[in-house]
Formats: C-alpha cells, structure tokens, sequence
C-alpha cells in the first residue's frame, strides 16, 4: 500500500514510474516535445511536494490516498493514449495542491522554496490578523488534530530538551534561525551544561566529557532526527548543517505550551507581549526596547532582540533586573543585512552589575565603538559575541572573566589589535576563539624554551585573522604548543605562501576541519620532510586563494585520507567581475577520488 511508505520516498517512486512509462512510450514514438514539458513540469511538482513533506506533518493520509491513485494510473496500461494518461496525472496533481491550500491557507506558493527571509517585513504584518496564530488552530480542524497527535511526543521528552524546543515559540513562522544562536541561548539559561569533568587530565585520557556546547549540538541534532525541526545547509552537497526552520504546526503547538507553562509572556490570541513579564524572557520587537516598564520586582532572566533595529534601553533596566543569564541584543538573522543600531553606548557600562550574565551577543550592531572595562566584572560570562560589529575599536580586558569559553570578534574591522582580550595568558577555559589576530593570539601559544612542552590550552576552534602590516617572522618558528583539542581551524589572510608549521598533522593531531580564506597560500606541501604525513581533516574549504594550486604529482588521498568534502571558491559571490576564473569546486566523497582529481586539475 501506497499509504504505508515513507513519505519522503513516495514521490522518488512516482517520479521513477513516470520516467519508465515515457521511455517505453518514447520508444514507440508515442511522446512528442508537448508531453515532455508536460512530465517537466510534473516532476517540478513532486519535487515541490516532497518539500512539503519535510515541513508539514499533516493531513498525512489524505495525501498518501492520493498518491496511490495517483501511482496507479502512472502504473496502468488500460489507457494507450499518452494525452489521456497525462490529464488523469494532472488532475490527481491539483487534488493535492488543493488539500494543501484547503487546510493552510497562510501557505502560499513560496512555502515550497526554502525560506532565507528570516522576518516579514512591516506591510506583511500589517495583513496578518493579530490573532492569527490561536484563530487559526481553532478555526481549522487540522491542526488541532496535529496538535492532539504532536502532544503525547512533547509530552515524553526529557524536560531539558522541552525547554530547548519552546526558546524556537519565539521565532517568525518560516524563520531561518542560526544554529549556534540557539544553542548559545540553552547555554546561557542552563538548559545545556557540560558533562563530567573537563579537566586536563580527564580530557587528554578522553573520558567521555562533552562540553556544554557539544550537548547543545546533540540536542540540536535529536531535534533534527525527531522531525521537530529541519535542518538548512548552504549548498545540498555541504555536511555543516548552519540553521534550521520549523513547521507552522510544530510552532503552534509549541506556542500552545509555551502559554500553558509561562514560558513566555502571551496574550490571550498566543501573541507575544511585553505587557506584563511575568516569565522572566523578555522578548523584543520593534519599538519596545525604550518603552519597556521597568518595574522593580522583575526578576528577568532573558532578554532576547527579535526585531528591535534601533537600541535604546534605559540605563535602570539592567540596575534593577541583576539576575541576567541571557542578554541578546544582536542579530540572530542569518543574512548579514539586517541591521541594527545603537543610540548610545552608556547602557554598557551598567552591565557591570550582572554577575550572573553567561551569553551576551551584540553580533552585527553598529555605532558600538568601546566596551567599557567595567564589562570585566561580568564575572560568569562564558560566551562573548560581538561579531561584525564594524564600528568597534577598542575591547576591554578580558583576564578575570576566567568561565569565558567562546569569544567571537570576527569581522570587526575597526580593532587596531586584539591583544586586550588576553594581555598574559590564554585561559585553559577558552574552547571557541574566532576573529583574533594572527600574530596577537600566536604569541600565547608559542613556545619559550623556559617553560614545559605542554599547556593547558582547550581550544577547540580558532579563527586567525591577518592584518596587512602582520609580522611574518612568529610563523617561522618551529617551537609552537601541540594544541591536542584544535579541532577545526580558520585562516584569513594569511600574508605568506605556505602554510604555518603550526598547522600540519603532528601538530594538531585532532583537527577535523581547515577553512582557508583569503591570503597568499599557494599550496599544502610542507617545506620541512618533518611535516609531512597524511591530516586527519574531515572537510577541507579553500576559498578565494588566488595564487593556489596542487602540483599533479600532490596524491590528495594520501595527503588528506579521511576527506569527507573539499570546498574550493574562486571569487565571491557578490562580485561583479566577469573574469576566466576557474570553476568553483565542491566535492563529496561519494563522488570518488577520480572525480575530485579532475576537477582539481581542470
């Protein structure tokens, strides 16, 4: 029975039966030019509808029913005329559109295509009832029914997980929500902490610790794996999942709890509200930041930027709500473009009064120029991110925020150096170091001949920025710690033509995953016979290295034995420039060794 397969293979299966039934009629000259546009445009529409699939987890038999009629007319040979046959495929098409238009007519056409706008725009809202997310389950049955049907699955989910899922109550239908965004915030509100020890000596015996962060991605994959949530990558062939969406009846019925169990603040139509907070998570739209009631007795835990552009928190906001976990205030969109502004830095300052703030983002906010040093005395502040803030020229000292483990300054363009975030030493708590400058963060590591071949160093992921003016000499040097934990690393710019010696396999013996972007690399072929030997790197990207190449006698699988994907960009894809650049190049390893060979030599 057509109803008993799996959804998403149901249409794979009907396309391969269109595809039989023309070759045999095209063999009989029965099929002209019209009918193969005709199956063209067919095809288009199981594809779109095998989309659905993975969105919506409703009026599943409905569907399936049609399917299977649907199946056997492409199957029967009672009609001989491929016109015929056609028609009865195109009926039973618009059968199925209609069941979906039917039920969710918020849906329209788009719902198809991946989403990339994270929020609509102001007119979208102005047309969107302001009761439309209650209205809307009690007016249509459906949902309802999937809602019935989704409970007793939430039901049954360990608590901590429940709490990861209803942060997603607060996001846009349709939204891309970042990844990372995310799990920063289950960080930050405590719904994901670390497990066991992590000290040096249970890590290096590798006694299955996971940070806080690596609960956070195994959270986020169950998610994916349980069909609460879908998965979004840049390209089909990338393996680095980067954000997801939700379904509107998952999202309803999260909404549904959220307002049972005061998650969050909801009026009586299932909307946010800033009315009265009464659930300690502030959630902010556009113009409530300013007019917020700062009553004494609010006891707030999260505040959390949803499409506030313009900033302009009163100062007493932060003095009389000291018990802070989460402070969100920058971009959470996955485009670059959105944008948001601050009025005046002063509120910064009053920060200092937050011993308990663990995750702070002011990502992508402009006219931030300083952070003041009393920022310093958010004591428990584990992650720090202030990514493209462009306007930034001048960070404070980081020493005593000793529970640090992510700091994210890249793409703040304005900082003359980097050097305020550890003037002496490198804390054994950092995992997650990105936008530091080269020669600013490898004096930290290097080796001195008076102290021990080992450190306390937990990075994990680190992302090297050069300037144009860099010192070279540093990266000549042979004396670097073995940083064991280095997982995944990222150079930008880098100003010389080989890679630095601290990079090769015996140096960092764990790393899965080397981004290269930008700079004057010209190849991966060590200078010294000491560092050779095959990485251990499982994806591999190197992107807009205009000087690049591979030697024909560079044995990529012998260098790089456990590549999984090679990313290769030439130019940006904002640029204008009509040039005879090579093809990009993206590879799998399904693909085979052979192929990735030819593309790499074409």
């Amino acid at each position: 029975m057509a109803s008993q397969r799996r959804k998403i293979c149901v249409t794979q299966i009907l396309s391969n039966c269109i595809d039989d039934w023309l070759k045999r009629h095209n063999s009989n000259g029965d099929v002209n030019n019209e009918v193969a546009s005709t199956q063209a445009e067919i095809q288009k529409d199981l594809d779109e509808t095998k989309e659905v699939f993975t969105q919506l987890k409703v009026l599943e038999d409905a569907i399936m029913a049609t399917f299977q009629s649907l199946e056997e007319h492409i199957s029967s040979d009672q009609t001989n005329e491929v016109s015929e046959k056609l028609k009865v495929i195109i009926k039973t098409r618009k059968e199925i559109n209609k069941i979906i238009t039917e039920n969710f007519p918020e849906i329209e056409k788009k719902t198809f295509v991946r989403q990339q706008q994270s929020f609509p725009n102001d007119e979208s809202k102005k047309k969107m009832p302001e009761n439309s997310s209650r209205s809307q389950i009690e007016q249509n049955p459906s949902l309802s029914r999937t809602i019935s049907q989704l409970q007793p699955d939430y039901d049954s989910l360990p608590e901590n997980k429940k709490n990861c899922l209803l942060t997603l109550a607060a996001f846009p239908e349709n939204a891309v929500i970042k990844k990372r965004i995310l799990i920063h915030w289950w960080i930050g509100e405590g719904f994901v902490i670390k497990f066991g020890d992590l000290s040096i000596e249970n890590v290096i015996m590798g006694s299955g610790q996971m940070t806080a962060e690596e609960v956070g991605e195994k959270i986020f994959g169950e998610l994916i794996d349980e069909g609460w949530i879908q998965s979004r990558r840049k390209t089909k062939k990338s393996p680095t999942i980067y954000g997801c969406t939700m379904s509107p009846g998952i999202r309803r019925m999260l909404i549904s709890n959220a307002q049972k169990s005061n998650f969050f603040d909801l009026d009586s139509n299932g909307n946010i509200t800033k009315d009265d907070v009464q659930s300690g998570r502030l959630i902010l739209d556009k113009g409530w930041l300013s007019n917020i009631d700062n009553h004494p007795q609010r006891r707030l835990l999260t505040i959390f930027n949803l499409n506030e552009k313009y900033l302009s928190p009163k100062e007493d906001l932060f003095s009389k709500n000291k018990n802070l976990k989460v402070l969100q205030l920058g971009r959470w969109q996955v485009s670059p473009r959105y944008h948001i502004e601050v009025d005046n830095c002063k509120f910064l300052d009053k920060l200092k009064t937050q011993k308990q703030l663990t995750y702070l983002s002011l990502r992508g906010i402009s006219l931030i120029t300083a952070l003041p040093d009393s920022m310093g005395e958010c004591v428990n502040l584990e992650i720090l991110d202030l990514k493209a803030c462009h306007n930034l020229e001048r960070l404070f000292d980081m020493t005593n925020l000793t529970k640090l483990t992510h700091i994210n300054v890249s793409e703040c363009y304005c900082l003359p150096d980097t050097k305020e975030i550890f003037p002496h030493r490198l804390h054994y708590s950092v995992h997650v170091l990105k936008g530091v400058y080269g020669d600013d963060v490898l004096r930290l590591i290097y080796l001195p001949l008076t102290i021990p071949t080992f450190l306390p160093v937990r990075l994990r992921v680190i992302t090297l920025t050069w300037r144009h003016d860099s010192s070279v000499e540093l990266f000549k040097n042979d004396d670097f710690l073995t940083l064991l934990f280095l997982e995944k690393v990222q150079l930008s710019r880098y100003p010389l033509p080989d890679l630095p010696r601290f990079t090769f396999p015996h140096r960092l013996p764990n790393m899965k995953k080397l981004y290269i972007k930008g700079g004057f690399i010209e190849n991966l072929s060590p200078m010294d016979p000491i560092d050779c030997g095959p990485w251990n790197v499982e994806i591999l990207r190197l992107n807009y290295l205009k000087k690049f190449r591979l030697d024909d006698s560079y044995d990529i699988k012998h260098q790089f034995p456990n590549l999984l994907y090679l990313e290769k960009l030439n130019r940006h894809s904002s640029s204008t420039k009509k040039t005879h650049d090579k093809a990009d190049i993206e590879w799998r390893k399904d693909e085979g060794w052979q192929t990735l060979n030819d593309k790499l030599k074409q």
